[in-house]
């Protein structure tokens, strides 16, 4: 048998917290199909908050994230978009234009548009 001892091994992550991903991914791809790209950041996060919460999970908003340096509490701790259920974090991104070539077949079914 070859074992390569440069090779990482991994903890599988536990069923709940996949169960709990998989309700995240599915809360985001319901947010981006019905509201579309371009809204503020805050329109998808309470969005997001919403459609997990339905499915009775926990989800806690910008929620801050302690750092500790030296033995000391940093206060300009940066925020957490999302906290799910205490183990999954999701940050949300929105863009402000999208490019010009994927714009129109965007536009046509956004609601916006």
């Amino acid at each position: 048998m070859n074992v390569n001892p440069q090779k990482k091994v991994f903890t599988p992550i536990p069923q709940d917290t996949e169960r709990v991903g998989k309700i995240v991914l599915d809360a985001a791809y319901k947010v981006h199909t019905v509201l579309g790209p371009g809204l503020l950041e805050s329109v998808y996060r309470v969005a997001m908050k919403h459609v997990i919460e339905s499915n009775g999970t926990i989800a806690e908003k910008e929620i801050k994230l302690p750092i500790m340096f030296e033995g000391v509490k940093l206060e300009s701790a940066p925020r957490i978009d999302l906290l799910i259920n205490k183990c999954v974090i999701a940050e949300i991104k929105s863009v402000e234009s999208m490019k010009s070539r994927l714009r129109s077949p965007t536009l046509d079914l956004s609601p916006f548009g």
